[in-house]
């Protein structure tokens, strides 16, 4: 009777808690998940208003790929795009359909994509059975150093590689370690086994992690390190085999052809030396490098959008310290491997691999200008946070009273810190000149900030201020081929053409296939009545750039300049053949048919210039001419005036003197002879 009676009791007390166990598992994965959601939300926010900056036009706003039908297949199967990442560039071309010209949209994806990231984190770490695994996903979430690629829309190419990366990890841990019955490692070892061994079977999840890799590398080739990683993470949960190198081999086999292609990239049709720096500098360089990141990663403070670039003088020895740090430190974890270091050997060694594409053995051009960013520890920073949160977790579980309390004072502490300079770092890139500004309070001497905090105050009218911050981009850099290019564009809008005639020719000599350098060139020599060496100019651009419409719309300027009318329209034909909506040409041929002496040819050119844009002045200007050209005076005086109504509401000071004068001079001739020509032939250009 009473054993009746304990049986029941027995099976009571043996399924309540697993019920509980489970409920509670059910609550904790979704508040989990909100709460990720949330913090991340709160601490990225600023970004999301954020604004396009530095390689956002190359890569986005000025990339013409982008804006064509055809850009899918030109990023996927040629070699136009500046780096072969078509799976990011993918994404830009899909959203620029969506969102244009509002950066709102892709700061939104990529704060999304992180988010995703920090919950994929969480999600390896608990099938690693590492402690704190949601705490790590947390604080990677809201982490400073992960701002800039977050709130840097280029940095697309961070997000969207680090996405695949965690892809490819998590599925091949299902497939490694298949959920089995008895969970034994011999079963698991027979399962994985048996689909590289027997290709009949085939196992799903080994090859969506090849597939997630190789996407991976499409999005940026920093995530060449994974197969190395894998082995080191095989190396955690058991013994390594030969079958795990059998294994690994497809995924070292993608990663080293789509670093060759990566490197041609970079490298082919440019002569530029990046970096004159030996080995031993680079090793140097590369130790140096690991001591920064973790100095970072432990206390992001004082970060910046592009850091001093670093001299290393491999002569002084204490520039010798950082490297035997970190190989004693290397050492020290490998002879203890078995013991208590264990976990820390893990962590330090997925740091340190996982820094090796950017530890300065090649050069990318970035480098020209710092050897270190916080985006290159995206990916090397989750050891060191996984490190630091399964410690504190044991700590914390460890701890009891008083102690606890302190325990977890010090994480919301923690977590509240990280939360709120992640905030304040977004804060800076909510513009361009915000961002430039900030960045050289911190690093005076960068050249490249100086010369696109010029290009940001250059789009918004402030010349002046453009022309002060090139100029001490130059003195910092007299070699620096962009900054006397856009100081001479601002020359040239400002009416300084014959000085701006002297940084065109420097960017030339710097670098003597910049197209738009002698295009633009061609356009300040025009200026300054020099059209027979501008036509040079235009001819060696369109043989650089075939394409070049503004240098074939130039080269028609020039020929047109020296009243070689047929050379001039056949130039402008050229150019609506390449582009049918180019503004511009339009005007400038229907200009050169007045002059040449077809008006009701130009006639049909400007009412075309007009269905492109219908309160052009210098439109109407052209239209006045060609019906004065044809003695319908009616229709010049009426074109003319709204000519200069525009002018004079847009502010062309220049244009309105031209065109008074014009119908003073035309007003004056009809009153005397109305059958004769209009007094003044020379029609506008448009450059």
């Amino acid at each position: 009777m009473s054993k009746r009676k304990k049986s029941p009791n027995k099976a009571v007390s043996s399924i309540r808690p697993d019920k509980k166990i489970s409920s509670a598992l059910n609550l904790r994965l979704p508040a989990g998940m909100a709460i990720i959601i949330l913090l991340a939300f709160i601490a990225y926010f600023p970004s999301i208003n954020g604004g396009f900056i530095m390689d956002d036009d190359g890569l986005l706003t000025n990339n013409d790929i982008i804006r064509t039908p055809s850009g899918l297949y030109r990023f996927w199967c040629t070699t136009e795009a500046i780096d072969y990442w078509p799976a990011t560039n993918s994404t830009f071309w899909i959203e620029w359909r969506l969102w244009g010209m509002n950066a709102t949209g892709y700061h939104f994806t990529n704060l999304i994509l992180h988010i995703v990231e920090a919950l994929l984190i969480w999600i390896i770490l608990r099938k690693l059975a590492i402690p704190g695994a949601f705490l790590a996903a947390l604080i990677f979430a809201v982490h400073p150093v992960n701002v800039e690629s977050v709130a840097w829309i280029a940095q697309r190419k961070n997000l969207m590689a680090m996405l695949f990366f965690l892809l490819s990890i998590l599925w091949y841990l299902k497939a490694d370690m298949p959920t089995t019955s008895n969970g034994g490692l011999r079963e698991r070892e027979k399962t994985f086994s048996s689909f590289i061994l027997h290709p009949s079977s085939f196992h799903f999840w080994y090859w969506l992690s090849l597939l997630a890799f190789l996407i991976a590398m499409l999005s940026k080739g920093s995530v060449a390190v994974l197969p190395a990683l894998l082995l080191g993470i095989i190396w955690w949960l058991r013994i390594l085999t030969w079958r795990d190198l059998v294994r690994t081999a497809p995924f070292f086999i993608v990663a080293a052809i789509l670093t060759s292609v990566n490197v041609w990239f970079q490298t082919h049709g440019s002569g530029e030396v990046l970096r004159n720096a030996g080995f031993a500098a680079r090793i140097l360089g590369a130790g140096s490098m690991i001591w920064f990141y973790l100095y970072k990663a432990i206390f992001p403070v004082d970060l910046s959008f592009i850091y001093p670039l670093w001299d290393i003088p491999v002569n002084q020895f204490l520039c010798w310290l950082p490297l035997f740090a970190a190989l004693a430190v290397t050492g020290i974890l490998w002879a203890y491997r078995k013991s208590l270091s264990r976990p820390f050997l893990f962590a330090w060694g997925f740091f340190c691999v996982a820094l090796l594409p950017t530890m300065g053995f090649t050069d990318v051009y970035f480098m020209k200008y710092s050897l270190v960013a916080d985006r290159y520890q995206h990916i090397a920073i989750i050891g060191i946070i996984a490190l630091a949160s399964a410690g504190f977790t044991a700590w914390f579980q460890g701890a009891k009273g008083e102690t606890r309390w302190a325990a977890a004072i010090v994480l919301i502490m923690a977590i509240g810190s990280c939360s709120f300079l992640t905030r304040r770092q977004c804060g800076m890139y909510r513009d361009a000149i915000t961002l430039y500004e900030t960045t050289l309070k911190k690093n005076p001497h960068c050249s490249i900030v100086e010369n696109n905090l010029g290009k940001a105050l250059f789009d918004i009218g402030r010349l002046p201020e453009a022309m002060d911050h090139y100029r001490k981009a130059i003195s910092l850099n007299p070699g620096y081929v962009e900054a006397n290019y856009n100081l001479g564009n601002a020359l040239v809008q400002t009416g300084r053409s014959q000085e701006a005639i002297e940084y065109f020719r420097q960017s030339i000599k710097l670098a003597p296939q910049l197209p738009m350098a002698h295009n633009n060139l061609a356009v300040a020599l025009l200026n300054t009545g020099n059209p027979r060496e501008a036509i040079g100019h235009c001819q060696e651009a369109l043989r650089i750039m075939p394409n070049n419409i503004e240098a074939y719309n130039n080269l028609g300027n020039a020929y047109k300049a020296i009243g070689q009318y047929p050379q001039a329209i056949e130039q402008y034909e050229k150019a609506l053949q390449l582009d049918s909506n180019h503004n511009d040409t339009y005007i400038n041929l229907g200009a050169t048919l007045v002059e040449s002496g077809q008006p009701g040819k130009a006639i049909v050119c400007c009412n075309r210039a007009l269905q492109l844009q219908p309160n052009c002045a210098t439109t109407y200007f052209v239209l006045a001419l060609a019906y004065a050209s044809m003695r319908q005076p009616s229709q010049a005086f009426a074109a003319s005036q709204k000519a200069s109504r525009l002018a004079r509401s847009q502010g062309q000071t220049d244009l309105v003197k031209q065109i008074d004068n014009w119908l003073k001079s035309y007003s004056a001739n009809l009153s005397t002879s109305p059958n004769t020509p209009p007094p003044e032939k020379t029609a506008p250009t448009k450059q």
